[in-house]
């Protein structure tokens, strides 16, 4: 009997012993209707019962140890498969290298027919490179370190490279700015050396009018192309050129000559506009050149907008009281609550008239303002006449 009628016929012999189970009364067969006792049916029915699955458990037995066979089989065959790409694979890498450990394994190769190797030639190669597989093992890791320091020398090459090209490109910037540089700086030399030159003549002819027919003067004002703010001054000293006046010059010279430099560079740059603030510079020179001095800004003085002078120098404070065009104010104590104390001082002129143009005439205050104005009449003349 097969499997498949064995357990068809358990099933209906569990249907029969369900049914004799429950009727209790029964006295003949269901099926044939012979009369049998039921004690002896059930007897009969689990007689069968026990047979048959004793018989179906062997069969599924036998069953379950045919399919783990054919998988058994299945996996042999897939994992010989795998075993034949893995020597093929192997042979390809085998024989083109000159690796020691692999030539002497003598390795007894698939030939090239096509006609397939035995699982057992394949087990054997297999068995050969496991020999061998711990110094192969080394001979990778080695063969690994070595490409990490390939790839890692390939990529300070390129690094190396790519900062060559950098460098040189910043080179090439850098030339590029420092010839722009030396051109703004030629150029700026020359620029400045250009305004020098155009009021060298000026200065020499301002300082000449302060100091007539003392043989010094101004010969040339120039740039110093290596130093940054630097203005070298060459002079005349009774026939001598070249000569640097800081050797030379006295103290009151020397002031007045930067004060010549300073007034040309204020005319070229003003065209009118400019206010010419001069505070206290003239503390060095003596009465003969101050008057000339004020003479000088007298004459330049229409060239500027208008000339400040800030000075606590009492003798030109009086050179300059009788001074045409000249307002005086004197600035006394100050304080934080009522600011600069400002007095204006006019002309001895304009103060005798006014005494005398008073309804109330002052005697006194007419005299005094006249003898006042005589005596500066009178030191102007013995000034012009040096008498």
């Amino acid at each position: 009997m097969d499997a498949a009628t064995a357990v068809l016929l358990i099933d209906s012999l569990s249907k029969a012993k369900s049914y004799v189970d429950a009727k209790l009364d029964l006295d003949r067969c269901p099926t044939c209707l012979r009369p049998i006792p039921r004690d002896d049916l059930v007897a009969i029915i689990d007689g069968q019962l026990g047979q048959l699955t004793e018989l179906k458990e062997l069969n599924d037995q036998r069953n379950a140890a045919t399919a783990a066979l054919a998988t058994a089989v299945s996996n042999a065959k897939e994992a010989e498969g795998a075993l034949r790409k893995a020597v093929v694979e192997l042979q390809a890498i085998a024989t083109s290298t000159d690796v020691a450990e692999v030539v002497a394994l003598r390795i007894p190769w698939p030939d090239s027919s096509g006609n397939p190797s035995s699982a057992d030639i394949l087990a054997d190669i297999a068995g050969k490179f496991e020999q061998v597989k711990a110094v192969l093992e080394t001979h990778k890791d080695s063969l690994q370190r070595d490409v990490h320091t390939f790839n890692a020398v390939g990529e300070i090459h390129e690094a190396i490279a790519r900062m060559s090209k950098e460098v040189a490109h910043l080179e090439r910037v850098g030339a590029g700015l420092e010839r722009a540089h030396e051109i703004v700086h030629t150029n700026r030399v020359s620029f400045v050396q250009t305004i020098l030159d155009s009021i060298s003549q000026e200065s020499n002819r301002l300082y000449q009018s302060i100091h007539p027919g003392e043989d010094i003067g101004l010969e040339r004002l120039s740039m110093e192309p290596n130093r940054r703010g630097s203005v070298v001054q060459t002079g005349t000293f009774h026939g001598h050129a070249g000569i640097p006046p800081q050797a030379l010059f006295s103290e009151s010279h020397l002031d007045t000559l930067g004060f010549c430099v300073w007034l040309a560079l204020a005319k070229r740059e003003g065209s009118g506009q400019t206010v010419l603030l001069i505070d206290d510079v003239f503390n060095s020179v003596d009465s003969q050149h101050l008057d000339r001095i004020i003479d000088l800004l007298t004459l330049e003085g229409p060239n500027f907008l208008q000339v400040v002078i800030a000075t606590h120098y009492r003798l030109w404070w009086d050179r300059c009281k009788n001074a045409q065009g000249v307002e005086r104010i004197h600035l006394g104590e100050w304080t934080i609550t009522n600011g600069i104390a400002a007095k204006g001082m006019p002309l001895a002129t304009r103060s005798l008239r006014d005494a005398v143009q008073s309804p109330h005439l002052d005697r006194q205050a007419v005299s005094s303002k006249a003898g006042i104005l005589l005596e500066d009449v009178l030191d102007g003349l013995a000034l012009l006449y040096e008498r």
